[in-house]
């Protein structure tokens, strides 16, 4: 196991557990060594030096007094009972003493190291310590002069003594000494140990607890409450911890309550949204149809327009024709009235009258030309009165009266004519006929003054016909710029129509979105577990199933798509999973609990009914399953209210 994993009790005792044991090894192996030391320490300045002492002075005794060989196997005997002892010769004694055995002779590096620098050496063997001496010449060795004996220089190695002491007694009892103080140690480090883990035990008992509390929090129920016992740091974050949790607590119900308020805010600006864009489409249809019609209207004004301009370009025609018939009516007047005079005076102008006769029949001609163009006028005038419809009603009338004139001035004419046919034939008759003529110009003279009179109507009717009508063509052209300007508008306010719409559809996809992120807060949420929390799922057990008709009505609309098989059934669903778990352990006695079950049970079926039967088509029976879930959600809705009401008066 990793130790990072281990409980704060063994991080706390394993450290200062190890750290102990560790500190009484380290004392042990350094008391052991110092003590080691010591002992070597004491076997080289002392023991070794008391040996070294003894062995010398015996040896310069001996060689003063004569008896060295003797002397020196005895002592040798006795030493070897205290420690190993050799005594060493040096080669510069073989020319004076002559050759020695070969026993006495040094033997090893340190031996000849000694002998060979004078200087004593002092080395550890295993369990021995072992010193080599040099023996030096000198006048006052000891109290001895060797040179008196020894004819070399003063201060010349002699040889050495070799001294071995053994140290396995005295390291036993130091390691008997380390042992005793290694269990000792190791033993005070076990109850030290148990003393630190019941200490950990006890002060981390409430952190258990603390744990176990902060298992359930981490689970998502904030219902529990951490004891606290004293004001240490552990009590301290317990209250901590409470305080903690009862803000988080408060924090997630107000989520809780807010998202549940949320959706319900959102559903009905869904339902708003949904309308907006159910209004723009048929505002975007209608806007349509009214350009179309607008179109049709500024076409036919335009029609108007023209043929007003073309009845306005025809009355300007005949206003000239008649305007022209007046001129030559006045003409034939003032023909006329001549002629009157000429009559008056025809007694004495009987011998010029066969010479201007040809001029009179001349005049008689070009009124009757007259006359048959004014005939053929009205006639025109009269079809383009016809043309002109009401309007031009009045002007056929004069018209008709026009040709009428005009075929009476073609008869008279006609009859002058033949009078002056008869003047030119029968001049003698002329007195005769006179009065005749008299009369008959007298009666042109009132035709042609009562033409003039019509002709002068006609101008004036076909004046005021031209004035209507240029106030028409004026009236026209402005209600065809006016046509022009509502079918514009009208074009513009179904862009602006087609535009809501599309406002509206991504209104709809943005409520959407909200939705699904309200039921992912709520989802998040639901996962808490807080004092007041278990109410609060009736609440969104309202909400949610709202929603859900909601999104099976989307579905029908086609703004967005679902699956039957993916739907969850009255098991699965958020509201079911409370239903038949902790709901029925807080609200399963109350009568509308089980009162519930059954519409819960057929509103998540008629969902699946109604999406196959818009999936496969038919319209009517989704439509129909639709309206079915719309009231059961209503009856849902009643009977959680109930539940509520029925859980707070307990």
């Amino acid at each position: 196991m990793n130790f990072r994993d281990a409980s704060l009790k063994w991080k706390m005792a394993i450290p200062v557990i190890a750290m102990v044991t560790i500190g009484i090894i380290i004392i042990t192996v350094i008391t052991t060594i110092r003590t080691r030391d010591i002992v070597i320490d004491e076997a080289k300045t002392t023991t070794l030096g008391g040996y070294r002492d003894t062995v010398l002075n015996a040896l310069t005794t001996m060689m003063i007094t004569g008896n060295f060989k003797e002397g020196a196997a005895a002592f040798n005997e006795q030493m070897s009972h205290i420690a190993d002892l050799r005594v060493i010769r040096s080669e510069g004694l073989d020319g004076e003493y002559g050759k020695g055995l070969p026993d006495r002779y040094a033997k090893d590096a340190i031996e000849k190291e000694v002998l060979k620098d004078g200087k004593e050496k002092v080395v550890l063997e295993g369990e021995y310590i072992r010193g080599v001496y040099p023996y030096l010449a000198g006048s006052d060795f000891m109290g001895k002069d060797c040179l008196a004996c020894h004819h070399v220089k003063e201060g010349a190695v002699l040889g050495a003594v070799s001294i071995r002491i053994p140290l396995k007694g005295s390291f036993d009892k130091i390691n008997a000494s380390r042992n005793l103080y290694l269990a000792i140690g190791l033993s005070g480090a076990l109850i030290i140990a148990a003393f630190i883990i019941l200490i950990a035990t006890a002060v981390l008992r409430p952190l258990s607890r603390l744990k176990e509390k902060v298992g359930l929090l981490s689970g998502g129920d904030l219902r529990v409450t951490i004891e606290s016992h004293g004001k240490d740091e552990i009590g301290e974050l317990a209250d901590g911890m409470n305080r903690m949790v009862r803000s988080f607590s408060n924090i997630i119900n107000n989520m809780f309550t807010s998202a549940n308020n949320l959706a319900c805010k959102v559903d009905i600006l869904r339902e708003k949204a949904d309308t907006a864009s159910e209004g723009s489409r048929e505002q975007s249809v209608q806007s349509g149809q009214i350009a179309a019609a607008a179109e049709e209207m500024s076409q036919t004004i335009t029609a108007i327009a023209n043929n007003a301009a073309s009845a306005s370009e025809l009355s300007s025609d005949a206003m000239d024709i008649a305007k022209s018939g007046k001129e030559l009516t006045d003409a034939s007047f003032e023909t006329i009235n001549e002629v009157n005079a000429s009559t008056d005076e025809l007694a004495g102008m009987i011998d010029r009258l066969n010479n201007r006769a040809a001029e009179i029949g001349d005049i008689v001609t070009v009124i009757k030309d007259i006359a048959d163009q004014t005939n053929l006028l009205a006639l025109n005038a009269a079809i383009e009165a016809a043309r002109a419809g009401d309007q031009g009603r009045g002007f056929a009338v004069v018209a008709d009266e026009v040709r009428k004139l005009a075929e009476k001035t073609i008869n008279a004419t006609t009859e002058i004519s033949e009078k002056i046919g008869v003047v030119q034939e029968e001049t003698d008759m002329t007195t005769r006929s006179m009065s005749v003529s008299s009369r008959g110009i007298t009666k042109a003279v009132d035709h042609i003054r009562s033409l003039n009179s019509i002709l002068q109507g006609i101008v004036e009717s076909v004046q005021r016909v031209s004035s209507e009508i240029t106030q028409i063509a004026t009236a026209v052209e402005e209600q065809s710029a006016a046509a022009e300007e509502v079918a514009s508008n009208i074009e513009k306010t179904s862009a602006i129509a087609v535009e809501m719409d599309k406002m509206a559809h991504d209104l709809m996809s943005e409520v959407g979105s909200m939705i699904e992120m309200t039921e992912d807060i709520r989802d998040t949420e639901t996962g808490f577990k807080t004092k007041g929390s278990e109410l609060m799922m009736i609440d969104v057990a309202k909400t949610a199933h709202k929603l859900f008709v909601s999104k099976i009505g989307e579905c029908l609309k086609g703004n967005m798509t679902l699956e039957p098989e993916h739907l969850p059934d009255h098991l699965n669903c958020r509201f079911g999973k409370w239903y038949f778990g902790e709901g029925k352990h807080i609200c399963g006695s109350l009568p509308s609990y089980e009162a519930i079950d059954d519409p819960h049970v057929k509103i998540h079926a008629l969902a699946k009914e109604t999406l196959s039967a818009h999936n496969a088509g038919d319209t009517e029976r989704a439509a129909a399953g639709y309206r079915e879930m719309a009231v059961v959600s209503s009856m849902i809705g009643e009977l959680l209210d109930g539940i509520k009401r029925e859980e707070l008066s307990r």
